[in-house]
């Protein structure tokens, strides 16, 4: 209902609305609908009775549009009262009625216009009461629509890129057009020179496409009435060349009118557009509408072809370009790859991407002449023949490339024509279309045969030599799947990047020559026994190698951090040595002192060489540690000290034991002899003792100055310890010794002479129980053993015997092992102790040495091979024999008792009745009295002589059992004596007798182990020498005796 206070229009107001063709609207000032009149009613949609009274924003939804205008109705009507006018296109969307959610776009026209009284009038709200808003509107939907599809067009020839083709840009052209006109069909042609073809369409059936055609072929007179400029063709079907069939299929679409424009190209006819309608179209289409649109087509078609050929451009421009990216890749592949598919894998990914090919493989030739694939990528074939057991010199290829030929292109089921190369095109084959698109082939054609396209629908390859020097090394084939002339590839190119693929194949196997050698050297470097370390100029260090880390005790880390000088102390001469070396460019060797990390020092060795790595200079430094050198040198030294003084003390010895062979026999005699007074009897043998205790001090002396081979035995060293301990237990109680024994079980037997070893071991365990002993308190001594592995890489066992006592100063450390050199008091040591026992185990291929523990004492340190080193031959040793009367030693036989008789030559042979008789040469007078008559009182016949020569001459004259002969002599030495008597009577070569008092001469032993000959050691008493000789009697009897039964 209207509120009382609104006026109603006068009926001039009806009058005029219903006179109006437009629609036009009457507001109040608060936009509520006053009138409208019937067009207005259509227009909305809404009848006056459901309008009047009710606000215009409940009945429609509305914006300005356009550019500069206002976007909102509130902003409209402020503009509309500012102005008292306005003018502009709506936006108008029903909210109520038949159109309802049906958006219109209006040209409207509103104006303000004062009651008749133009004041407020008693009784009213406000004076705005009066006014009124006329607005006239104007539906323009289907000119909107066709003025934005016509943008739309205009737009098409700016917009298209390289992503919108030609087709995609006429068929948005077509849909635009169609909608704009509300034409049910459109299609546009395009003139090429086989004809017009068709490039889109919209709602086509197959009828309107003949259609079409039909009006489309050459010289048809639609074609020439749309020459003109500015023509547009229309026609109904009635009068359209169609088929019955096809004219009653469009009817039954609707069909009915047709109309066709021109497309242009520089003013000349390119194509055309058709479109067609139904016969009650509504749409009011112009022909200067059509013309403007088929203007709008031609340009954006036009831009379309020529953004295509400059795509086209660009894309030949971009392969082109990577074909050269590839050709720079290809330099640096050789160089980056890690093996050779890589290297194969890397340079057919760049030649593939650079060509557009669908694949690629790389094949090398092999040592046998085979061509096997490296690698393959993406869709490849061989060329046709290919095998890879196939001799390669059969390859049509292989062949083309050895004859010096180019690269080149080939279709798979073209014929192999070595002269050519890929520089003409070939004809299309048959069967393909004008496109060049290949005709599809059957699969499993015959590959070697050249007949039949790959199945993989591959087209064509191309093969590019690979080449080292001027032998073909390899081919590298690419495969597409397109014709050959459509590929734009350039020859050139394939030859471009044959010759770099190739360099980059010699660079690998150059740089895989270089990886080898270098690895070899580092391993050398890395695995070289001796310390290496490589400095830079300023003496830093580069690298160092195992050796060196293990040298210096430390990691890697820590080593490279540091600088070469503070690895070593030079020694006094070192710095001019090294600054001339290096003026002189050569290597420079110097001693200095090597210094740890931790701190501690080594004597030390060190050799720089100047070398160049990479083209900068660089020391090649070797710091070789000296310890074990110095210490060998030392003991080396104190060998020659050792063996000069066994020498020295040999001689003695022997010097010794002639004169104190006379004073023990005659010492024997006189306390034997009855008939002296009793007294004298008993100084006698005081004598006799004193001579005997002589006899021993010789005996050490021999045993030092000995040095005999050990006799080697598997033997457990716990045992050998614990019964060394037990001949010292009553020394080890009295001395209140704690001893601690830490040998562990597993410990394998040593090879080592039982009797030799006992005595080191008896040695040390002495000395360490006397140097307790003289603290006068308790103490202790350690034993432990354990096993390890030495420098020269053999099993040893490492023997250590700890004392507590009050250790050894310093100044006399260098003389422990000097021959007579004791700590002990005056007459409680010989001072041969440790001199024999550093013998003893340097027999055994071993060390002994002298170690300050830090908590205080002595240590004494035995290393041991497990296992026995092969010596000389020990064949020619002989035992000494020497105080307690004991057997001869035959070398070769052994100690044998002699019971049985002796075979004796026939001349020599002497009956019961008659004594043996022994011919006894020896240059010392006293000892030639006393063996005869020792030998005179046993009951043999004693014959002696002083020289060789007498000697000699009675065994021409005479006949004697037995030789007994001394070795060393003025004159005739004893071995020319031997050959001698041995040349005149050979039986009596098998019954001599040496008598020395150097018994290990090593010229009488070899002697004596050739020949058989027995050795009877000086001093000898008065038992040991008829017993030594009644034993060789009764032996030559027996070997006699065998020898002529055995020949009766």
């Amino acid at each position: 209902m209207l509120p009382s206070s609104v006026v109603r229009p006068p009926s001039v107001m009806d009058s005029l609305l219903a006179a109006v063709d437009d629609a036009v609207v009457v507001l109040d000032d608060e936009t509520r609908i006053v009138a409208l009149n019937v067009a207005a009613e259509r227009l909305l949609g809404l009848p006056a009775g459901e309008a009047v009274d009710r606000p215009l924003g409940e009945l429609v939804d509305l914006e300005a549009i356009g550019p500069g205008t206002p976007v909102d109705a509130r902003a409209v009507r402020a503009e509309l009262y500012a102005r008292r006018q306005w003018r502009g296109r709506l936006s108008v969307r029903p909210l109520a009625g038949s159109h309802r959610e049906h958006t219109m776009v209006l040209d409207a026209s509103a104006t303000i216009v004062e009651g008749p009284d133009g004041h407020r009038r008693r009784g009213t709200r406000s004076n705005s009461d009066a006014r009124q808003i006329i607005a006239i509107l104007r539906d323009v939907t289907a000119a909107a629509r066709l003025e934005e599809e016509l943008t739309g067009l205009s737009m098409l020839g700016v917009v298209s890129g390289g992503s919108r083709t030609r087709g995609m840009i006429a068929q948005d052209a077509v849909e635009r057009v169609c909608r704009a006109t509300e034409a049910r069909m459109g299609i546009i042609l395009t003139a090429t020179p086989g004809g017009y073809v068709i490039e889109a369409g919209h709602g086509l059936t197959p009828e309107f496409s003949e259609l079409v055609r039909s009006l489309a072929i050459p010289d048809s007179p639609v074609l020439k009435a749309l020459q003109p400029v500015g023509t547009v063709v229309s026609t109904d079907l009635a009068r359209a060349p169609l088929r019955p069939v096809v004219a009653e299929a469009l009817r039954k679409r609707g069909i009915e009118r047709i109309r066709l424009v021109g497309l242009r190209v520089h003013g000349e006819l390119a194509g055309f557009i058709g479109l067609a309608w139904p016969a009650d179209i509504r749409a009011a289409i112009t022909d200067g509408v059509l013309i403007q649109a088929a203007a709008h087509i031609s340009n954006a078609l036009e831009n379309a072809r020529l953004l295509d050929e400059l795509t086209r451009a660009v894309s030949d421009e971009r392969s082109l370009s990577d074909q050269l990216a590839a050709l720079q890749s290809l330099t640096s592949a050789g160089e980056t790859a890690s093996d050779l598919d890589g290297l194969a894998r890397q340079t057919l990914e760049q030649v593939v991407a650079a060509l557009g090919a669908r694949g690629g493989g790389y094949a090398l030739l092999s040592t046998s002449d085979r061509l096997p694939m490296v690698a393959s990528i993406g869709s490849f074939e061989p060329f046709p023949g290919w095998r890879a057991d196939g001799p390669a010199g059969q390859f049509d290829p292989v062949i083309h490339f050895r004859k010096g030929g180019n690269s080149f292109l080939r279709a798979y089921d073209d014929d192999f024509e070595p002269a050519s190369e890929a520089a003409p095109a070939r004809k299309p084959r048959r069967g393909a279309d004008k496109s060049g698109a290949a005709e599809s082939a059957p699969a499993g054609g015959d590959r070697a045969g050249g007949s039949a396209t790959p199945p993989t629908g591959l087209v064509a390859y191309a093969a590019l030599p690979l080449r080292t020097g001027d032998q073909l090394a390899g081919v590298l084939l690419v495969s597409f799947d397109r014709p050959i002339e459509r590929l734009g590839v350039d020859p050139r190119a394939l030859d471009a990047i044959a010759r770099i693929a190739s360099i980059s194949l010699a660079n690998f196997r150059l740089r895989e020559r270089l990886v080898a050698s270098e690895e070899r050297y580092r391993t050398l470097f890395e695995e070289s026994p001796e310390p290496l370390l490589l400095i830079g100029r300023r003496r830093q260090i580069l690298d160092a190698n195992g050796a060196a880390l293990a040298q210096f005790r430390t990691t890697r880390e820590e080593l490279l951090r540091r600088r070469a000088d503070e690895l070593s102390m030079p020694g006094p001469n070192a710095g001019p040595r090294r600054s001339n070396a290096a003026r002189r460019g050569r290597h420079t060797r110097f001693r200095a002192t090597g210094v740890r990390p931790d701190g501690t020092t080594f004597p030390a060795e060190v050799t720089i060489t100047r070398v160049a790595i990479a083209g900068e200079p660089r020391g090649l430094v070797l710091v070789r540690d000296l310890t074990t050198v110095e210490r060998l040198q030392a003991e080396l030294l104190q060998a020659q000290k050792m063996e000069a003084m066994g020498q020295l003390v040999s001689g003695v010895a022997h010097e010794l034991n002639n004169p104190l062979a006379a004073v023990i026999g005659y010492s024997q005699w006189i306390s034997r002899d009855k008939r002296l007074p009793e007294d004298m009897r008993k100084d006698a043998h005081l004598l006799a003792q004193e001579a005997e205790r002589t006899r021993g001090i010789v005996q050490n002396l021999l045993d030092f100055a000995r040095q005999r081979p050990p006799e080697r035995h598997p033997t457990p060293i716990r045992p050998l310890v614990e019964s060394v301990l037990s001949l010292q237990s009553y020394a080890i109680a009295a001395g209140q010794i704690e001893v601690s024994l830490s040998i562990p079980g597993e410990l394998p037997p040593v090879e080592v002479d039982r009797a030799q070893m006992q005595q080191v071991l008896l040695n040390l365990t002495l000395n360490a129980i006397q140097a307790v002993t003289a603290t006068g308190a308790p103490g202790r001594m350690d034993i432990t053993a354990s096993r390890f592995e030495a420098d020269d890489g053999r099993d040893m066992v490492r023997l250590e015997i700890r004392d507590s006592g009050p250790g050894v100063p310093a100044a006399l450390r260098s003389r422990l092992f000097v021959p007579f050199f004791s700590t002990k008091e005056p007459g409680t040591g010989t001072g041969l102790g440790l001199s024999v026992s550093f013998g003893i185990v340097a027999g055994h291929q071993g060390r002994l040495w002298f170690e300050t523990p830090a908590d205080g004492g002595a240590a004494f340190v035995v290393e041991l091979p497990l296992t026995a080193v092969p010596l000389a031959s020990q064949a020619g040793f002989v035992q000494h024999l020497v105080g307690t009367p004991q057997p001869v030693r035959t070398p070769g036989r052994g100690l044998v008792e002699r019971t049985q008789p002796n075979e004796r030559d026939g001349e020599h042979a002497a009956s019961p009745s008659r004594r043996p008789r022994i011919l006894v040469l020896d240059d010392e007078p006293a000892i030639r009295a006393f063996l005869h008559k020792a030998l005179q009182v046993a009951g043999l016949d004693p014959v002696v002589t002083g020289g060789g020569r007498d000697a000699v001459d009675r065994v021409r004259t005479e006949t004697f059992d037995l030789v007994m002969c001394d070795h060393r002599m003025a004159g005739m030495s004893g071995t020319e004596v031997h050959d001698a008597i041995a040349a005149i009577r050979p039986g009596l070569a098998r019954r001599f007798v040496f008598m020395s008092g150097d018994v290990l001469n090593s010229e009488l032993s070899d002697f004596a182990t050739e020949h058989g000959i027995g050795l009877l050691a000086k001093p000898f008493d008065i038992e040991t020498v008829t017993r030594t000789v009644r034993e060789l009697l009764a032996r030559a009897d027996a070997e006699e005796a065998d020898a002529q039964r055995s020949r009766g």
